[in-house]
C-alpha cells in the first residue's frame, strides 16, 4: 500500500511540477503548445475523480478499486510506451492513468486501516504511509535531472511499469478479499458537482500563471469552481467534502490539517524551484546533482517521518506540527543563499530540510485524521482530505510559477550580441524556451545569453522563496490560534488516542 502512495505521489508530483516545465526546454517547438496539456490532463483527471474513487471504495470495497485502478494505469502506461510519438493519444492516456490513481489513493488507505489493527500498530502503517507520499515528492528533482541529462521519458515510464506489474501483482495475491457495501449511502448529486467543481479549480490553477489570474477564464474557472462546491454543499443529503477538512472538522483536526495543506503548498513549490534551478542555473552534470539532491532528502524524509512520530508520542498534535513548519521555513530561508554561480549547496540544504519538515507533518497529520475517521467506510474522508492536499499542491505551484516567471520576464535583459542575431528569437520566451534557445547557439552568445537567463532567474527564484515563506509564517500564526481555542473535552480525547 505505501509503494501505490509513493508511485501515486511521485506521479502527481512528476506532472504538476516538472514535466510542463521541461517540455518548455526538451519538447518538439511545433507540438509544444498542445504537448503540455498532456501532462496537466494527468493532474486534472487525478483531482477531478479522487471523490468518485472514495464513493466507489465505500461501495464496492478497497480491493476491487485497487485491482481495477491498476489495471486501468498500467493500460495508460503500456499506451504511452506504444504511441509516445502520438499526441492525442498519449493525452488520453494520462488521463486513465490520473482517473487510475484517483481510485487507487483512498482504495490503498482505506485497506491500510482495514488491516491495520488500532493503536500502535496503524500509527506505525501511517508513518510509513506518511513516509512514502513524501518521498515521492522527493524524487522529482532526480528524474528531472535524468530527463535533462537526455535519459528519454519513455525508459522511466518502463521503469514505472514495471514496478506496477509488481505492485498488482502483489495486491491481487496479498491483499485481503473485500466485500461490498451496498447501504452505503451514494449522494450523487453533491458527489457529481464536487467533481465537476475541483476540476475547474485544477484547470484554473493550472493556467493563471500563463494567462494571469485576472483573466477572464482563469476567474471564471476559479469562480464556477468555487460555486459547485456551495452547490455540493447545499444539496448534499450525506457523506463528506473536500472543504469540510478545513471548515468543519473536529477542532482537534482542523490543526492538522491546515498544517499538512501549508506543507504540501510549500514543499510543491519548493520541489518547482529546485527543477527550475537545474534548467537555468545548474545547467552542468545534472544527473549528479540530481543525485546529490535525492540521497540527502530521501535520508531526511525517513528522518523526519521518525522524528514527527516521537515528537507526537512524547507531547500533543500541536507541538510536532509547529515544529515541522518551522523546519520548512529553516529550508526556505537557506534557499535564499542560491546565487548564480550554480553552487548546489544550497539547493541540496533547502530540500532536505524542507522535505523533513514535510514528513513530519505529513506524519502527524495523517495520524491525527485517521484518528477521526469513522469505524468503516473510509474512502470518501481519505478522498476528500486528498483533493484538498491536491489542490493545495497546484495553488502553491501556481503561485511560485507566476512569481518566478514575472521576476524573470521583469529583469531578462537580452545581450546586445545576441539581440542582433537575426532569427534569433529570445525576448518574451518562457524560462524553458529560453534555456534551450541558449543550448542551440554557438558558445560566445550562448554564454552571454545562459548569464542573461541566470540572472533573471534568480529574481524570480527569491521572490517564489519569499511568497512560500509568507504563507507558511502566516499559515502557522492562524494553527496556533486554533489550537490555544481547541476545547478542554477535545484535548481529552488526543490524549486518550495516543495512550491507546
Amino acid at each position: 500500500m505505501c509503494a501505490t502512495g509513493f508511485l501515486v505521489s511521485k506521479d502527481i508530483s512528476m506532472h504538476a511540477i516538472a514535466v510542463p516545465t521541461l517540455l518548455q526546454q526538451l519538447g518538439d517547438r511545433d507540438v509544444l503548445a498542445f504537448s503540455l496539456w498532456i501532462p496537466k490532463s494527468y493532474v486534472i483527471s487525478h483531482v477531478a475523480f479522487l471523490m468518485l474513487g472514495g464513493v466507489l471504495c465505500d461501495r464496492f470495497g478497497p480491493k476491487p478499486l485497487l485491482t481495477y485502478g491498476y489495471l486501468g494505469y498500467l493500460v495508460g502506461q503500456f499506451a504511452h510506451l506504444a504511441l509516445e510519438s502520438t499526441s492525442l493519444p498519449l493525452m488520453i492516456a494520462r488521463i486513465l492513468m490520473g482517473a487510475s490513481a484517483a481510485a487507487m489513493v483512498p482504495a490503498a488507505l482505506a485497506t491500510l486501516l482495514r488491516v491495520s489493527a488500532p493503536g500502535l500498530q496503524r500509527a506505525q502503517a501511517i508513518l510509513l504511509w506518511g513516509a512514502a507520499v513524501a518521498a515521492g515528492v522527493t524524487v522529482v528533482p532526480l528524474i528531472s535531472a535524468l530527463l535533462l541529462g537526455h535519459v528519454w521519458w519513455t525508459r522511466v515510464i518502463a521503469v514505472e511499469s514495471v514496478i506496477a506489474i509488481a505492485l498488482f501483482v502483489g495486491i491481487v495475491a496479498l491483499v485481503p478479499t473485500s466485500r461490498p457495501d451496498p447501504d452505503a449511502v451514494v449522494d450523487w448529486p453533491s458527489v457529481i458537482a464536487t467533481v465537476a467543481g475541483a476540476a475547474l479549480l485544477a484547470f484554473g490553477f493550472i493556467i493563471a500563471p500563463d494567462w494571469g489570474w485576472t483573466a477572464p477564464a482563469v476567474l471564471a474557472s476559479l469562480l464556477a469552481g468555487f460555486g459547485l462546491l456551495v452547490v455540493a454543499t447545499m444539496t448534499r443529503r450525506a457523506g463528506e467534502l473536500p472543504h469540510d477538512w478545513l471548515l468543519r472538522a473536529e477542532p482537534r483536526v482542523r490543526p492538522a490539517m491546515f498544517a499538512l495543506a501549508t506543507s504540501v503548498v510549500a514543499t510543491f513549490g519548493m520541489v518547482f524551484l529546485v527543477v527550475q534551478y537545474l534548467q537555468a542555473v545548474r545547467t552542468e552534470h545534472p544527473v549528479l546533482a540530481g543525485l546529490a539532491i535525492f540521497g540527502p532528502t530521501c535520508a531526511a524524509t525517513g528522518f523526519g517521518a521518525w522524528a514527527g512520530s516521537a515528537l507526537y508520542r512524547r507531547t500533543n498534535t500541536i507541538v510536532p506540527l509547529i515544529v515541522g513548519l518551522t523546519t520548512v521555513l529553516d529550508g526556505l530561508a537557506v534557499g535564499l543563499l542560491a546565487d548564480v554561480d550554480g553552487g548546489l549547496m544550497p539547493i541540496v540544504v533547502m530540500a532536505t530540510v524542507v522535505n523533513a519538515g514535510l514528513a513530519i507533518v505529513m506524519t502527524v497529520a495523517l495520524g491525527a485524521i485517521s484518528a477521526a475517521l469513522p469505524a468503516t467506510r473510509h474512502g470518501i474522508p481519505f478522498a476528500a482530505q486528498s483533493v484538498v492536499v491536491q489542490l493545495g499542491s497546484m495553488l502553491g505551484v501556481a503561485v511560485v510559477s507566476g512569481l518566478v516567471g514575472e521576476g524573470y520576464k521583469a529583469k531578462f535583459v537580452v545581450p546586445a550580441q545576441v539581440a542582433a542575431r537575426d532569427g534569433l528569437a529570445v525576448t518574451g520566451e518562457p524560462l524553458g524556451r529560453s534555456v534551450a534557445t541558449a543550448i542551440s547557439v554557438d558558445d560566445q552568445l550562448g554564454w552571454q545569453l545562459a548569464g542573461a537567463v541566470r540572472t533573471a532567474f534568480l529574481v524570480g527564484f527569491r521572490h517564489g522563496v519569499v511568497a512560500i515563506l509568507l504563507v507558511v509564517a502566516v499559515m502557522m500564526a492562524a494553527i496556533l490560534m486554533l489550537a490555544a481555542r481547541l476545547p478542554a473535552a477535545e484535548r481529552a480525547r488526543e490524549r486518550a488516542d495516543q495512550s491507546s
